[in-house]
């Protein structure tokens, strides 16, 4: 046990406020970060396959096949039917299928995907996430199928990330509400 002036000293003793050790909260922030990067890309509603997400991630690239399967679990991405291959390195070995990889298109997958690109952001920052999400071709799939439902979970969370009332000449729900 580490005595009051070691600890005064600045030395740590691993672990954060909140218990949890500083590796696993890295840990879950850099899965956030992850998980968050995944559904960005996959928004624009083309279908990437692993390999292709694990090039365009980058330093999460050893990550995305856990998370991929983790949203496949809950529901919020799907595999499309095989293609044939579009991995230049592939070629080489014989013409083989991909699966891409497509964020469903239900209210749950839709509202999990709020979550997952709010989650851990400051109230600016959440909202240009949402900015993004409605006005990227998935998000207007999802308003053009489901319409009112789709709008509620967005207003929902804007009032939930906003303490105070919010103007509404700023608020995507009226945006959504003359667009659609």
């Amino acid at each position: 046990m580490k005595s009051v002036g070691e600890v005064k000293k600045g030395k740590s003793n691993g672990r954060a406020k909140n218990g949890k050790s500083t590796e696993e909260t890295k840990k879950r922030e850099s899965t956030g970060e992850a998980e968050r990067r995944i559904v960005l890309t996959l928004l624009y509603d083309i279908g990437y396959p692993d390999w292709e997400l694990e090039n365009l991630l980058g330093k999460y690239s050893s990550q995305v096949s856990l998370l991929l399967k983790s949203l496949a679990e809950r529901g919020v991405v799907a595999k499309a039917k095989g293609r044939p291959s579009r991995n230049p390195k592939k070629k080489r070995n014989g013409n083989y299928k991909e699966y891409p990889y497509y964020l469903a298109k239900n209210l749950q997958a839709f509202e999990i995907v709020v979550n997952i690109l709010t989650r851990g952001l400051n109230t600016d920052d959440a909202f240009d996430m949402m900015a993004v999400l409605v006005t990227s071709p998935y998000g207007e799939l999802i308003y053009w199928i489901f319409g009112e439902s789709a709008k509620e979970i967005v207003a929902n969370k804007e009032l939930a990330f906003s303490a105070s009332i919010i103007d509404e000449r700023n608020c995507l729900s009226s945006y959504l509400l003359s667009k659609y």
